[in-house]
């Protein structure tokens, strides 16, 4: 027995929530891996090497490797939920009403896990989904018949029609755009480490990496609100599937 339609609109606000829940949490462990790294540029300056405390400096690049390592988990963490979602987003489209799709569910969300395919594939999925769920809405419901008092019927086209409600920006291209760019600027700047023999290039590397990280965080939250803006565009277009029934 399938799963009835409000069930698994249901569902789908759930993992927008947790999206969203995931694009803050990752924001705070980007913004404290990128603190930690402008706090290392202290002992890439130079003039503080003389006085440095060995301690601090361990505790610092610990924190670092710390705070590194969990904005990679968090971003394989955060790509599963959003495959996942995808997935349930494209399944429900047609029940919604949803055309124009430009590949199906499985195709949509596997683009999140294959390499280089997810440079692009993820964005057009989500970008053809936004206008796809956008366009169904801004389509007007087809007039009813009803009959007045004297059991006439009467067309209802000129009634008016129902206004549709207020709906959250869904900032893909932005999201998209900073959250690559972190990402290859961190990648970029893990392969270049191994090859940095001066504390020159050390401390230009750690002011990139600070920049890669406030990318990161920014795209995260960025992508949260998008999955939150999707969601609500899908109990919107369910609440109408509901009253037409």
């Amino acid at each position: 027995m399938s799963t009835p339609l409000a069930a698994r609109v249901a569902t789908f606000r759930q993992q927008a929530r947790a999206l969203s829940v995931w694009g803050a949490a990752l924001c705070g462990v980007a913004l404290a891996s990128g603190a930690s790294a402008a706090y290392q540029t202290r002992f890439a300056g130079g003039r503080s090497l003389v006085l440095v405390d060995l301690r601090t400096l361990v505790i610092a690049d610990s924190v670092a490797l710390f705070t590194g390592i969990a904005v990679v988990l968090a971003t394989v963490v955060g790509l599963a939920l959003y495959a996942r979602f995808t997935r349930l987003a494209y399944a429900l489209a047609p029940e919604l009403g949803v055309a124009g799709l430009s590949m199906s569910a499985s195709r949509a969300a596997w683009g999140f896990a294959l390499p280089v395919v997810m440079l692009w594939r993820p964005w057009r999925a989500l970008s053809d989904l936004t206008r796809g769920l956008d366009a169904a809405l801004a389509t007007p419901r087809a007039p009813r018949a009803a009959a007045d008092a004297s059991g006439h019927y009467r067309d209802n086209a000129a009634e008016a029609s129902e206004q549709t409600p207020s709906l959250p920006p869904a900032p893909l291209g932005q999201a998209w755009a900073l959250w690559w760019a972190g990402q290859m600027l961190s990648l970029a700047i893990t392969l270049a480490r191994p090859a940095v023999y001066s504390l020159s290039t050390t401390r230009d590397l750690l002011t990139l990496d600070v920049a890669s990280q406030l990318c990161v965080a920014a795209g995260a939250l960025l992508l949260g609100r998008v999955a939150a803006a999707l969601a609500a565009r899908v109990a919107a277009l369910a609440n109408r599937v509901a009253v037409a029934a």
